[in-house]
């Protein structure tokens, strides 16, 4: 089974709007939602980002692991 990250879901679990993701992240919000489309990927430094903004692991966020 190939993965399929969570950016978009831990985002909207969290409750966070794109925008200020993004704004916290240190990214555009038009590249925010090109990681949540799958249009391109993030760094591993980004990556660590938003896991600990969204607040779970990057194997969760990444979609190795279930989020729920």
């Amino acid at each position: 089974m190939p993965y399929r990250p969570n950016y978009k879901a831990a985002r909207a679990i969290k409750g966070i709007t794109q925008e200020n993701a993004a704004t916290i992240i240190g990214v555009a919000t038009s590249t925010l939602s090109k990681w949540e489309n799958g249009e391109t990927e993030p760094y591993a430094s980004q990556v660590q980002k938003m896991s600990i903004l969204y607040g779970i692991s990057a194997d969760k966020l990444l979609g190795s692991v279930p989020i729920v």
